[in-house]
């Protein structure tokens, strides 16, 4: 903003920049707070997580963010018989029935239209904490595991009611194949369920200046698409207010050594600017 006085542009409108804390917590400290408890309210929004890509060509370019997929986190526990190790054979081990219900779950089957925008992942389960036994007893198999799953790529439509649905049905399969197994499902406490939300018009704003900015500063076609990621994208259009996403940064977000490349920065810097210079409009 300091740079566009500085260049003596004039605006006609307000910018604000926001920067919310609580992203990776799906937003209730966060864009949520801000949004439900201190009332703030815009035109448009966008947030500059990463939708960039590399092809192995080495070109690249920034897709729009002009939907996100839900995502939902659950906890399984299975239940079977304690038994003493040097019998395995007499019990049922819990965590033995947590692996082969993981894989089960995999092929979990969920109800859904397909969206215009699906996703970069189908709606699926993936495990993302097991655990089992009791601290100190080694010599017992468990009779008790827990894992805890979180439910990604959700498309408009979906609900906690359909998810969890679908995901007893394919528990129930699995139980009435085992024997003495049991297993249960409830929404992993303190967890949000998290809407898709639906897929803002490529010719809307602020989409459409974000295009034609890429075009001016890159030369190539933009692509929207839906962003599987949680980001604050999703309070804001859950609000009514069109928001999407764009950013520099790989759309894949390495967990070691998180980098973004200084060409995609600079090149996103530079069509950020013109795209709220076009939307806030230069005064003759």
């Amino acid at each position: 903003m300091e740079a566009i006085r500085r260049a003596g542009i004039k605006l006609r409108g307000t910018l604000q920049c926001v920067y919310t804390v609580d992203e990776e917590k799906n937003g209730p400290d966060g864009s949520i707070f801000l949004l439900d408890e201190r009332g703030l309210r815009a035109d448009y929004e966008i947030t500059c997580e990463p939708t960039g890509w590399t092809n192995a060509d080495g070109s690249w370019g920034m897709d729009i963010g002009v939907a996100n997929a839900g995502h939902f986190l659950i906890e399984i526990e299975t239940r079977g018989v304690k038994t003493h190790i040097w019998r395995p054979d007499t019990g049922i081990n819990a965590v033995s029935e947590m692996a082969a219900l993981i894989t089960a779950l995999a092929q979990t089957r969920f109800t859904f239209t397909p969206a215009r925008l699906s996703g970069g992942t189908p709606p699926m389960l993936t495990p993302v904490r097991i655990g089992g036994g009791v601290p100190g007893e080694m010599q017992f198999t468990p009779d008790v595991c827990s894992a805890v799953f979180a439910v990604v790529g959700l498309v408009p439509g979906m609900t906690q009611h359909s998810v969890l649905a679908d995901i007893n049905a394919a528990m129930r399969a699995f139980v009435q194949s085992r024997d003495g197994v049991e297993a249960s499902l409830r929404p992993f406490p303190g967890a949000l369920f998290v809407n898709a939300t639906q897929e803002l018009a490529d010719d809307a704003e602020p989409a459409a200046a974000i295009a034609r900015a890429y075009r001016q500063i890159l030369g190539t076609e933009p692509r929207t698409y839906r962003k599987n990621a949680f980001n604050d994208t999703i309070r804001f259009a859950e609000r009514g207010i069109p928001s999407v996403t764009f950013g520099p940064g790989e759309d894949g977000w390495p967990p070691i050594n998180e980098y973004i490349r200084i060409g995609k920065a600079v090149a996103a810097t530079r069509i950020l600017a013109l795209a709220l210079v076009d939307i806030l409009g230069i005064a003759p």
